[in-house]
């Protein structure tokens, strides 16, 4: 049985001793400790740079106002909440930066650097309603989506659009998983497709449809020799700009492409990303089987408070309830 290295702060690169970090430290090195309380210690590239970028925006408003942020209280927060609602940041958005700097102040606290976490009783809750929070394309749009593709010439790039719209609207990935997509990700035989998802990996099993268009777009992909390989793995989604050709597309070329597609459709929603298309699965899936457990694993849901929001708007389009106290 091999032993165990003692762990060294030379070795994880940060002091073993949290006595000796300072509140000047930590404000100034704080990235070295919060992702170990990031998704089990095992933040995503994308996870940590979301944090670390509201983190940051903090750190230079304290700086500006000329305030330590270790030494601030539950009303100089409320004041930043405010600031940035001035600034014109959505609630969601301003949620996504407090949440960051809660964990900012709760690492600060397990290292014993101040009494209480002053952000815990900021409210981070939208002021919209469930249904309200959600937009999404129906089946008759994502078809029309899917219709505007097969004018494209090239089977490979048509292929390539068609497939990042029944990855995203039918199977309900999110633009970051299509894009890390690999050819060794899929088991044709079994139909199962494996995801790298946010901090954490799961399987999703492909409908039919799905899997052929995968199967008809690797098989319009240029020859394997020209593909730009990582390591061991293949990317799915290809690039065909001149300076990245037959490399990983980027995540902005995925959107550009879908973001093209909709608006030549003309059903763009000015101000709201591509990921509609995996709200779109969502609610037109509930609205097709009314299950919402199947909504939960088909979009890799952690907590049903999440996937019931596809219900409640789903259920408030089809009821109409106050048509039984409407005048007759």
């Amino acid at each position: 049985m091999q032993e165990l290295t003692p762990l060294t702060s030379a070795k994880l690169g940060r002091p073993m001793d949290a006595s000796i970090i300072t509140p000047d430290y930590y404000a100034l090195h704080y990235e070295e400790f919060i992702p170990m309380y990031i998704s089990r210690g095992r933040p995503s590239a994308d996870t940590l740079s979301t944090y670390t970028s509201s983190i940051n925006q903090f750190l230079r408003w304290c700086r500006s106002s000329n305030a330590h942020p270790l030494y601030l209280r539950d009303y100089q927060l409320r004041m930043y909440q405010q600031i940035l609602a001035n600034n014109g940041y959505k609630d969601d958005s301003i949620a996504v930066k407090i949440i960051a700097v809660r964990l900012f102040y709760e690492v600060a606290f397990k290292l014993q650097l101040i009494p209480e976490n002053p952000c815990k009783h900021i409210s981070t809750s939208s002021s919209f309603s469930q249904d309200e929070m959600i937009k999404y394309y129906t089946n008759e749009q994502i078809q029309a989506l899917c219709d505007f593709f097969k004018d494209e010439e090239d089977d490979f790039v048509r292929l390539r659009g068609t497939l990042a719209v029944y990855l995203m609207a039918v199977e309900g990935l999110r633009c970051v998983e299509v894009h890390r997509a690999n050819r060794e990700d899929i088991n044709f035989e079994l139909g199962i497709m494996q995801i790298h998802g946010k901090g954490h990996g799961r399987q999703i099993y492909p409908c039919a449809e799905t899997l052929n268009v995968i199967n008809d777009y690797i098989n319009a992909c240029p020859d394997m020799s020209q593909i730009g390989r990582e390591g061991n793995f293949t990317p799915l989604f290809l690039s065909n700009a001149k300076f990245t050709r037959y490399k990983r597309i980027s995540r902005d070329g995925l959107r550009y492409i879908l973001n093209k597609a909709l608006r030549a459709c003309g059903i763009k929603i000015e101000g709201e990303s591509c990921h509609i298309l995996r709200h779109s699965c969502g609610t037109n899936l509930y609205a097709a089987k009314k299950d919402l457990r199947l909504v939960q694993d088909v979009l890799g849901h952690r907590d049903p408070k999440t996937t019931a929001r596809y219900a409640h708007l789903s259920n408030r389009l089809t009821n109409r309830d106050t048509a039984s106290i409407a005048p007759k």
